[in-house]
């Protein structure tokens, strides 16, 4: 007890002696956009959960990229899975609205790929995003649902009408994304331009398993595994969450991998990205220290990772010095590899129309949503 003491003391003593660190500086004027994607999980868009997967890199990247840059927060409701329960309108929130993208994927992961023939409510499912989230409440914020499926919007009477008017009342748009498929489409589609008409929103269409061809074929795979290994290796956790948001971060980009290396690249972008290089400082030792020019305070030694609490708190300090540089060199190994700026390359195809063709989820999200931002 008394040594744990002793290093958090010191800790603290050299969190208030040390100066010198790289300040970054937010902009609280950026516009605010709150983004739910409202998911049918049933058998009819069976294969829907792994293109969300699959384009969230590519979505966050693109969405980082319009002007005025956005700060933006993403939701997850899934319905129509049994699994969801009758009292809920077989409908769940998966993921509040959030900035941490990478648990967002790791929730996203979680989410069982089995076929589930299920009960479809639109309407509790429009409800359930429009009253149980956690939207902004300034006005001048964006606020917008895209709701993907297929079927009858009117089942269960026509409660989606009464969640359409709640929407508007709530200034949230509703864009509809028809998944074609199977489905009866002559009789389904009239019901989900229905609902983008009643809330000023778009209703779109895409084709499930579509994949999108993101791959930079000039990029050395290898040397962009190695490079984002180093930055992983750099990390240091503290803090009461650090170590789920540690976790969060390398799950992430172990996903990633596994969808192939279109999407490792996708992530390699946003590993590289002003959204992810200065947002770690409340987990992370490292960047506390490159902002701050201090070691966090601790309360206690549990804030700190097994591997330090036998450390004093000089060597503590000489760590996260050595791992700032491995850090910068990382970054800097990162930027040269990505200097190409592949997503800017395909922002300006999303632009000037050349995208217009390929109806993939990630896709028709981001052409409704570059239109509606401008």
């Amino acid at each position: 007890m008394f040594k744990s003491a002793t290093i958090v003391f010191v800790i603290l003593f050299f969190s208030w002696q040390v100066r010198g660190g790289t300040t970054q500086v937010r902009d609280n004027n950026i516009n605010k956009l709150d983004i739910v994607f409202c998911l049918d999980l049933s058998g009819s868009t069976n294969g829907l959960i792994s293109d969300v997967r699959e384009g969230l890199w590519h979505i966050v990247n693109q969405v980082n990229l319009m002007e005025p840059q956005p700060q933006f927060r993403i939701a997850i409701v899934g319905f129509s899975r049994p699994s969801y329960k009758k009292e809920n309108g077989y409908v769940k929130v998966i993921c509040d609205l959030t900035a941490d993208y990478d648990m967002l994927s790791n929730e996203l992961v979680k989410i069982r790929p089995a076929i589930e023939k299920g009960d479809q409510y639109v309407g509790i499912a429009l409800n359930t995003c429009i009253n149980k989230l956690s939207w902004d409440e300034a006005k001048s914020t964006r606020k917008i649902i895209y709701i993907v499926g297929n079927g009858m919007v009117n089942t269960n009477n026509s409660d989606y009408i009464k969640a359409c008017q709640q929407a508007l009342q709530h200034n949230i748009i509703v864009n509809t994304v028809y998944v074609i498929g199977k489905s009866d489409k002559a009789r389904e589609l009239p019901g989900w331009y229905r609902i983008a008409a009643l809330t000023n929103g778009v209703a779109t269409e895409m084709t499930v398993g579509k994949k999108l061809q993101l791959t930079d074929t000039k990029l050395d795979f290898s040397d962009l595994f190695e490079a984002s290994r180093d930055l992983n290796l750099s990390y240091i956790y503290h803090g009461t969450e650090g170590l789920k948001h540690y976790s969060n971060f390398r799950a992430a980009d172990s996903a990633a991998f596994t969808y192939g290396p279109s999407i490792y690249i996708e992530r390699a972008y946003y590993k590289n990205s002003s959204l992810f290089k200065w947002a770690n400082s409340k987990w992370d030792m490292v960047d506390f220290f490159r902002m701050k020019g201090m070691l966090p305070p601790m309360q206690d030694s549990l804030m700190i990772s097994d591997s330090l609490r036998s450390m004093s708190a000089e060597a503590i300090y000489d760590l996260v010095n050595q791992q700032k540089s491995m850090r910068q060199k990382a970054i800097n190994d990162l930027e040269y590899l990505l200097r190409a700026d592949y997503p800017m390359q395909v922002h300006k195809q999303y632009i000037s129309g050349e995208l217009l063709e390929e109806n993939s989820f990630a896709r028709s999200v981001i052409l409704l949503l570059i239109k509606e931002w401008n």
